[in-house]
């Protein structure tokens, strides 16, 4: 296995998790699944249980955690309580090839891994179950059960790993911004309910249905079917009734053809974002006349975390993806990274707060070479319109939220 990842100095404290959950006695929910609710306070408990579970198991500040499971309340409390502990979760689709499932512990470089009782994963000895038997001590609900509620914080600092996406590393100062763009936008707040019908090792599941409902202090409704199909996401806005409604064009596309966009819960449904691709100006039409409300565009990738151009309930135009978000520069270069002219399509750069330390390749730590003097070039090609519209042309590159990175 890897040397942990080595830690940012000099020190200011910042550590995620205890960002999101800071108070155990909080009675607000964060999340609702199968089984009810569960409040802001037990999901810190769970959190601090998970947390006091690796420190018990040895694992040194810094260590990945690869983590193999479906979105359920162990996998998430598992999953902040590794960021608590200053470990580094490593999230993969529970569904890939037993091969590769087998083979991305080493690849990924992680000291333990926490798998789905029937996830395809040999047992080795740094490998434990989120459910299911305590086979040889190592189902991680059995051993966390036994761990205290309290845990300290680790004295992580804002530029020290925190997490992957695929393989890029995000820091600690990731999660800061990640309440920026539903609440400065969108409107949401304090007590929404938001549906992500995305997995929770996807950027735009791990933000929309995880890190920016915590750090509102909304409620993420957490769907644990392999992957969320139409029939199944009307079933879940029928049942919780949510404020928002993210996913991707091709999901409200098929919402469309299923006839739910008529139906009563949809159409009570306030907010609708589509990310992960682009959003045909056919389909904005068509979902408008039909659900009397727009899909609202917004841009992003998993380097940036947040999205960084996006329409908001009062700014939206079809064919167009919107304006720029909070916290977010842009600029468009041409191919040899010189000023595009104005009004002309140009390479989009950005610059944010929760832009990524870098990539992880499979032979070493940080390749940087993507982000540079804070800013990062997307390989994505927009245009503008004098007036603060930006279009989204087209992607020449693999980068995507919805699909694993690139490399």
């Amino acid at each position: 296995m890897a040397e942990p990842v080595p830690f940012a100095t000099p020190r200011t404290s910042l550590n995620a998790a205890a960002l999101l959950l800071p108070d155990a006695d909080d009675p607000r929910p964060a999340l609702v699944s199968e089984g009810g609710e569960i409040t802001r306070g037990d999901l810190h408990r769970a959190m601090n249980r998970a947390a006091n579970g690796f420190r018990a198991l040895g694992l040194a500040r810094g260590s990945r955690v690869l983590m193999v499971a479906r979105n359920d309340p162990a996998m998430v409390a598992a999953w902040l309580g590794a960021v608590k502990a200053g470990l580094v979760p490593v999230s993969a689709d529970p569904h890939l090839p037993p091969s590769v499932l087998n083979d991305l512990a080493e690849v990924r470089g992680a000291s333990l891994v926490l798998a789905d009782a029937d996830a395809p994963l040999a047992n080795r000895p740094f490998v434990w179950r989120l459910g299911g038997p305590d086979d040889a001590g190592h189902c991680w609900n059995h051993w966390t059960a036994q761990q205290s509620d309290a845990a300290e914080a680790a004295d992580t600092a804002p530029d020290d790993p925190a997490f992957w996406i695929g393989n890029v590393v995000h820091a600690q100062r990731a999660v800061t911004a990640c309440d920026r763009y539903p609440r400065a936008a969108l409107g949401l707040a304090a007590g929404d309910r938001m549906v992500a019908a995305f997995r929770l090792f996807t950027t735009d599941g791990l933000l929309h249905g995880l890190l920016a409902p915590l750090r509102l202090a909304a409620s993420a409704v957490l769907d644990e079917t392999p992957w969320p199909d139409a029939g199944r996401v009307l079933e879940l806005v029928r049942r919780h009734r949510p404020r928002a409604l993210f996913g991707t064009p091709l999901l409200f596309r098929d919402l469309l053809k299923s006839g739910a966009g008529a139906d009563e819960a949809v159409r009570d449904t306030a907010l609708f974002v589509a990310s992960g691709e682009k959003l045909p100006a056919t389909l904005y039409d068509r979902w408008l006349k039909t659900v009397g409300r727009p899909i609202l565009e917004a841009y992003g990738c998993a380097e940036t975390l947040c999205p960084v151009i996006g329409a908001t309930p009062d700014d939206s135009r079809p064919g167009w993806t919107g304006r720029l978000l909070p916290d977010a520069e842009a600029r468009l270069v041409d191919d040899a990274g010189e000023p595009a002219p104005p009004e002309e399509a140009g390479i989009l750069m950005v610059r944010h707060p929760s832009l990524c330390l870098g990539y992880h390749g499979r032979n070493g730590w940080l390749d940087p070479a993507p982000v540079a003097g804070g800013w990062f070039l997307t390989r994505d090609v927009f245009t503008g319109d004098g007036t603060g519209w930006w279009r989204h042309i087209e992607r020449r590159n693999g980068n995507s939220r919805v699909a694993a990175p690139p490399r």
